[in-house]
């Protein structure tokens, strides 16, 4: 169901992203995301502003992986069913070991309402921070763009694309 606010976020991202996806396209992702949001969120406050991000790396992730946007960076993706400990904690700590030479992104085959306390508690020990990241479904599209896919637990669940290192 298409929301008022919707159509111009997805015109925004389209503009955003040099028009390399379709708004339409766009539009549907920003749908999808509310979908999914909705139905593992408690509260829905922030819902547009975490499809819009949700919406935007799944556009990103398809202009790369059609050949219509450069990456600057190899692109790393971390699997785990969840999206709630494992490959959350994998992406921080390759972001923050990295030190922006890898572009990091994360997904779950069936991801949790919230990153789990613990994984929290024992990042933030470690000085980095989770507070901006959520669960997030694995798509086509993430996969499509990383050049490597390190799967954490979710065997066939995660697509199989030739030429891909897993």
């Amino acid at each position: 169901m298409v929301e008022t606010w919707m159509p111009r976020t997805a015109t925004d991202l389209a503009e955003e992203l040099g028009n390399a996806v379709p708004m339409e396209t766009i539009l549907g992702y920003l749908e999808a995301a509310t979908e999914h949001l909705r139905s593992v969120s408690a509260v829905e406050t922030f819902i547009p502003v975490l499809a819009e991000r949700m919406a935007r790396e799944r556009a990103q992730a398809l202009a790369q992986a059609e050949g219509l946007a450069t990456k600057d960076a190899p692109e790393v993706l971390f699997v785990c069913v969840h999206n709630a400990g494992r490959s959350q904690m994998a992406a921080v700590l390759t972001k923050a070991m990295s030190g922006g030479r890898v572009n990091v992104r994360s997904a779950g085959s069936t991801p949790a309402s919230e990153i789990n306390a613990n994984v929290v508690k024992a990042i933030e020990e470690e000085g980095l921070d989770l507070s901006q990241e959520f669960p997030k479904p694995l798509t086509d599209e993430a996969v499509r763009a990383a050049d490597v896919v390190i799967t954490m637990g979710c065997g066939d669940a995660c697509p199989v694309y030739p030429g891909k290192r897993y």
